[in-house]
């Protein structure tokens, strides 16, 4: 389990407005590889967006 701090938040959000961006503009899927700090370490997250029927769907995974 990833712990993720107040101050840690504001990183993710370049990559999943990216992906809303991305899929709001008609594409079907997305996905963004981005270098997240979490705490004192480094953390690789993917952001992945895509549409599942009518819902718009944006998935974080952390890589250990």
């Amino acid at each position: 389990m990833k712990i993720i701090l107040a101050e840690d938040v504001s990183k993710f959000i370049p990559p999943v407005q990216e992906a809303i961006k991305a899929l709001g503009g008609g594409m079907k899927k997305v996905e963004y590889e981005t270098q997240v700090e979490v705490g004192d370490s480094a953390a690789i997250a993917n952001v992945k967006g895509y549409w599942v029927s009518d819902l718009m769907r944006i998935d974080i995974k952390f890589r250990r």
